[in-house]
């Protein structure tokens, strides 16, 4: 097996690492926000269509930010 084949890798620094594991200040923080509000508050109970967007957004923002 050839060596030069594993040449070809850049080092990733701290702050690509953030960017690809969605990190605080991107879109993929925000959706995981909601989805986790949503089903957290799911758990504790039933929750009207109205009230899982409230929630959704509510926790989409605070994981934003």
């Amino acid at each position: 097996m050839s060596l030069n084949k594993f040449t070809n890798f850049q080092e990733l620094d701290k702050n690509h690492l953030q960017t690809i594991s969605g990190g605080k200040g991107n879109m993929g923080s925000a959706i995981g926000g909601c989805i986790g509000g949503v089903l957290l508050a799911a758990a504790t109970g039933p929750i009207t269509g109205g009230g899982a967007a409230m929630i959704c957004v509510a926790s989409g923002i605070s994981a934003y930010l």
